[in-house]
């Protein structure tokens, strides 16, 4: 759900507990993607899916989940918990790309 402006909204999904991290970007002129996230496997499963470096609009998505992990690898893409404001770890990350990569 892409939230937007809309804080009370926001407030209410942090409340039941549902939106728990979010995805940062690291790269200039890219915004974070305001988007909460029940948890660090829903946040994956997302981003892989949804992930299209420029120029792979035609690639398979094992080669775009590639370059997803050298993403996450180096940081450059981070999820971060709202409720402890801290990253997590980018090897829990690309282990769960990594499942998905080998389901599809």
């Amino acid at each position: 759900m892409n939230l937007g402006g809309a804080n009370i909204t926001r407030d209410a999904l942090l409340a039941t507990g549902f939106g728990l991290y979010q995805w940062q970007w690291q790269s200039e002129g890219l915004t974070d993607i305001e988007m909460l996230l029940p948890d660090a496997t829903a946040a994956v499963a997302w981003l892989s899916h949804s992930y299209v470096p420029a120029g792979m609009e035609q690639a398979s998505l094992r080669s775009k989940l590639k370059r997803l992990r050298e993403a996450l690898r180096s940081e450059e893409i981070t999820l971060r918990s709202i409720e402890t404001n801290q990253a997590e770890d980018p090897v829990k990350l690309i282990e769960l790309v990594d499942q998905i990569a080998l389901g599809g």
